[in-house]
């Protein structure tokens, strides 16, 4: 082994040390849930996509606490065993939320788990609806000048229930997120450019077909992940929101209101139908682990998953120990690429691009531009969703606001039940001259 060949396997084995520190679960959790992460196809997306997302550097410390997270989970155990909340099939945010308009849940913290359309409102991009500068003081008036601690958007997010027969207006952006549509496909084939690039260098150029295939394995794992993606729940149909309801002791008709207890964001309501909003809440994209099939059962895919993820903890260790064996281009090639993957996890991380192609930060892009959402799913009603915001000077400012939607809110809740306690009297007595009761038509027989 020449000193040069020696050089370029030190040089790899620190990269893949400096490497492993940067890369992120986050990384993994994108490989494990493939519509969520692949649906969105932009020109700025697919570059963004083709540069920075290829899955063959150092990812062994990511894989492995990505591991220990489902081994202490319990996800080894059997099917349908373990806990899916908190791991890189499904993870938790540990937000909490407050049902405002729930007169015995009003003070409870409540659970947002996966906490979706908090997530959409992380991504919003606030500036292009209001203005967070800060006015010059008008020094030659008297008048006292506000006080500007901390310029802030309160979030204020309106879902609502799709019927199904309704048909979206022409300003109406529908998103939907549970199928594999060809921009899942394209976008795997795209996030792997560079390392297909790679293996065609190493195949055709210098005729090192072990290289040529290992190069492949990220592209070739990808799309086994897609595949064999764990089925996840959608969106609930009418009569499961009637059941939700009827539970809840709630109206589908009445909109409630939820504030989100956020330490960073602070500021945000949710306003909709309590079955509606709360579902998001509970176990909206959660994966399905009780299906049995001949062919693909829901167990199976979770192992294949998991078997997948063990792959790509070996990945770099297999292919730091191949470049030892091979001539000193193919060393070098496997040194570039190596190089450049480490690059693009630094510059994911440093710009937090994590989420570059997320379901959510799609439609945050869609609200953020004024327009209103429908999500759908292949079974369940569609939901609408829109936005307002409004800027506050100071979190004195923020909370005021706040209880200013939810009191809205609370009187709209409290109208629609006094108008419906006065109809009822008054359908009792059309009902009774219209159908006396059967004594007294007995005594006037009598």
């Amino acid at each position: 082994m020449t000193t040069t060949t020696v050089t370029a396997v030190a040089l790899t084995a620190v990269i893949g040390y400096v490497g492993a520190e940067v890369a992120e679960e986050s990384l993994l959790e994108r490989l494990l849930w493939p519509q969520r992460f692949n649906h969105d196809m932009t020109f700025y997306n697919v570059v963004q996509r083709s540069l920075l997302l290829t899955s063959g550097g150092p990812l062994h410390h990511a894989a492995l606490k990505t591991l220990d997270t489902l081994r202490a989970k319990g996800m080894y155990a059997g099917p349908c065993r373990g806990h899916m909340l908190g791991t890189g099939f499904y993870f938790n945010h540990e937000i909490m939320h407050f049902q405002r308009c729930s007169q015995a849940r009003m003070l409870i913290p409540e659970k947002s788990r996966n906490a979706f359309w908090i997530r959409v409102l992380h991504d919003v991009n606030a500036d292009q609806h209001i203005s967070f500068k800060i006015p010059r003081k008008d020094v030659e008036s008297n008048r006292l000048s506000d006080i500007y601690r901390s310029l802030q958007p309160v979030y204020h997010l309106k879902l609502g229930l799709i019927p199904n027969s309704n048909e979206p207006s022409p300003d109406v952006i529908c998103v939907q997120e549970d199928t594999t549509s060809v921009a899942v496909i394209s976008n795997v084939f795209f996030s792997e450019l560079v390392s297909v690039i790679a293996s065609m260098v190493a195949g055709l150029k210098l005729g090192d077909l072990l290289f040529f295939f290992y190069m492949l394995v990220p592209l070739f794992l990808k799309v086994l992940l897609v595949v064999f993606a764990v089925s996840r729940g959608g969106l609930m149909s009418q009569q499961e929101l009637q059941k939700v309801a009827e539970k809840e002791n709630t109206d589908m008709s009445n909109a409630e209101a939820f504030e989100v207890a956020d330490p960073i964001h602070k500021f945000m309501v949710l306003e909709g139908p309590q079955p509606v909003v709360v579902q998001f809440f509970r176990h909206y994209g959660h994966p399905i682990r009780d299906r049995n099939s001949l062919w693909v059962g829901d167990r199976f895919r979770e192992i294949v998953c998991m078997t997948i993820i063990c792959c790509l903890f070996l990945y770099f260790p297999i292919g730091l120990i191949i470049s030892q064996w091979s001539d000193e281009k193919a060393q070098y090639l496997w040194l570039g690429y190596q190089m450049y993957a480490i690059t693009a996890m630094h510059v994911l991380r440093f710009l937090g691009w994590q989420d570059l192609g997320r379901t959510e930060k799609r439609i945050a892009r869609l609200l953020s531009n004024g327009k209103t959402v429908w999500l759908k799913t292949e079974a369940g009603c569609a939901v609408s969703a829109s936005l307002s915001l409004h800027r506050v000077n100071k979190s004195a400012d923020g909370k005021a606001k706040v209880q200013e939607i939810i009191d809205v809110c609370k009187d709209r809740l409290a109208g629609g039940e006094e108008s419906r306690e006065e109809s009822r009297p008054q359908e009792s007595i059309e009902s009774q001259i219209q159908r006396p009761p059967e004594n007294s038509m007995e005594g006037l027989n009598g």
